[in-house]
């Protein structure tokens, strides 16, 4: 083999497109999204305690059953009540606020599992684009791996020819290993990626799924041409369900307060049946009676003055939450515009200088104008800068996310 054509192999093993090494397309984003939506024990454990709440309203439209009473006077004289039928009347709207209280709940345990369910959403979107990353990274090291020990073999056969020295078959050596431990680290750190993303789509742990390659994440849209900054928090503030949570918990507390100044007014007991005024004479005739409640003591001043608290304290969250949804919106926006300004620069700029480096390299190589170190110089090099280049595909994909959960709807359709 010609010292030409081994490193004509080489480079081709450097420049053959690092990127095409997608497995298939079994597992696609919006496949991973329903299959975890579906699957996810999180989610399933809130819907499961909807119809809790949902029971609690059967309760609260519950209205006092009626008494059925009987008694007599075992005296001389005593009176007889064979049959008295009785009933509490509720004053007030007391049931209505009963019920507004458990509408209220069923509501907001309904955004809760919204909430969940759009935070897996934004966890599959960057477990996904980690575990694509992460086989990237893996494979890009078993590259250089099969570089390397292509050109240890080159250096062997030159070595006899005596047109290098020893050391740079020791340097290579040393390269090999340095490669297989990457490899291990690689191997690993995939492995950590698949178990988590499987946890979130409730599959065996240690399953192999096939996802999108590291080169189909990249951007499909630039940032600058969607709606600007005042307007992704004008949509953030309108569509949070963190928001619409603390209103339906307003909505709570404000049923709360208006059953507890109704539970103040007292409910009336009334009964009524036949009588026998003495067991010893045959005179019948009706009884009616009733009794109620004085509020002279319990007038809920504790349950109203709670509840007027914890309005005014949910009023002081709502804020402090509207302040926090702008602010996470401002500062994911400025970390994707920052993560597309580096992914720019890889893509347009880093990647074909690091491709030009290596081809010269090699090629002055071949003439004698370089040596084995610089070549393993520049094949690192490329390495670093394919590395960052995923790295920033990684990035751009969290930051999208982040931004996405940020505003409360998509962005980009997963």
């Amino acid at each position: 083999m010609s010292k030409r054509f081994a490193f004509t192999i080489i480079l081709n093993l450097l420049l053959i497109g690092n990127y095409s090494f997608a497995e298939g397309l079994e597992l696609s984003p919006k496949a991973a999204l329903d299959e975890a939506l579906q699957s996810n024990l999180q989610i399933k454990a809130l819907s499961a305690s909807i119809p809790i709440t949902e029971a609690n309203l059967i309760v609260a439209k519950y209205r006092p059953n009626p008494i059925i009473i009987s008694n007599t006077e075992i005296v001389k004289g005593g009176s007889l009540h064979p049959i008295q039928i009785g009933a509490i009347i509720e004053t007030g709207k007391k049931r209505y606020w009963r019920m507004q209280v458990a509408n209220e709940e069923i509501s907001k345990a309904r955004l809760e599992v919204e909430k969940i369910i759009w935070e897996i959403r934004t966890q599959v979107k960057i477990a996904y684009a980690d575990l694509s990353i992460k086989k990237a990274f893996l494979e890009l090291a078993k590259e250089r791996f099969d570089f390397l020990t292509f050109l240890l073999e080159s250096v062997k056969k030159q070595q006899k020819e005596k047109t290098v020295s020893e050391i740079e078959l020791e340097r290579v050596s040393l390269e090999i290993l340095r490669a297989e431990n990457i490899i291990n680290e690689r191997s690993k750190q995939l492995t950590v990626s698949q178990i988590g993303f499987n946890q979130l789509l409730h599959r065996v742990l240690k399953s192999t799924l096939t996802v999108l390659s590291a080169k189909e994440l990249q951007p499909k849209f630039e940032l600058s041409k969607y709606p600007d900054l005042d307007k992704l928090i004008e949509k953030a503030l309108e569509k949070r369900i963190e928001i619409g949570i603390l209103e339906k918990q307003y909505g709570i507390v404000r049923a709360q307060l208006n059953r507890a100044k109704n539970d103040r007014i007292p409910n009336v007991y009334f009964e009524a049946g036949p009588v026998k005024p003495s067991i010893g004479t045959n005179i019948w005739g009706p009884y009616v009676g009733g009794y109620t409640e004085i509020p002279l003591f319990n007038r809920k001043q504790g349950e109203i003055m709670s509840a007027i608290a914890t309005q005014e304290f949910l009023k002081m969250q709502k804020e402090k939450t509207r302040e926090d949804i702008t602010v996470e919106v401002m500062k994911s926006y400025e970390e994707l515009l920052l993560n597309e300004e580096i992914l720019k620069i890889f893509q347009n700029e880093m990647r074909n200088h690091s491709a030009n480096l290596i081809r010269k390299t090699l090629d002055g190589y071949e003439k004698g104008l370089f040596t084995l170190s610089d070549v393993l110089d520049a094949e690192e090099k490329d390495r670093d800068v394919d590395e960052g280049y995923l790295g920033s595909i990684l990035e751009y994909q969290i930051a999208l996310a982040r931004l996405e959960y940020a505003v409360g709807e998509p962005i980009l359709e997963f």
